[in-house]
C-alpha cells in the first residue's frame, strides 16, 4: 500500500471516529434533561441562515445541540470532553485517570 492510500485510509478512519463520537454525544444529549433542543439550530432557521439579516438566536444555547445547523454548541463539546476525560469515550483509560492530581 502506498503512502497516499495509507493517508486516505487514516483520514477515513479518523472521520468515522469523529462521527461516532458526535453520534454518541448526540444520543447522550437527547437523553439529557438539560438539552431540550438537540435537533434544532439555536441560530438561524431553514429560511434565514445564522448571521444573515433577519435571523433569530435562541435565548439559551446551553439547551441546544446545534449552534447553526452545522456546528455543535458548547454543550455538545462538553459532553464529548467529559467522555474523553472521564469515560466512556477514551481508550484504554479515561484521560483524567492518566494525569496526576495536584
Amino acid at each position: 500500500m502506498d503512502g497516499k492510500t495509507q493517508a486516505k485510509d487514516l483520514f477515513e478512519m479518523a472521520h468515522l471516529e469523529l462521527a461516532l463520537h458526535f453520534s454518541m454525544a448526540s444520543f447522550k444529549l437527547m437523553n439529557s434533561s438539560r438539552i431540550t433542543n438537540a435537533l434544532v439550530a439555536c441560530c438561524g432557521n431553514q429560511t434565514v441562515a445564522c448571521g444573515k439579516p433577519g435571523c433569530t438566536v435562541c435565548d439559551d444555547p446551553s439547551t441546544y445541540g446545534s449552534w447553526d445547523g452545522t456546528h455543535p454548541t458548547e454543550a455538545v463539546y462538553k459532553v464529548i470532553a467529559d467522555g474523553v476525560l472521564h469515560g466512556p469515550h477514551a481508550s484504554p483509560l479515561p484521560l483524567a485517570k492518566t494525569c496526576p492530581t495536584s
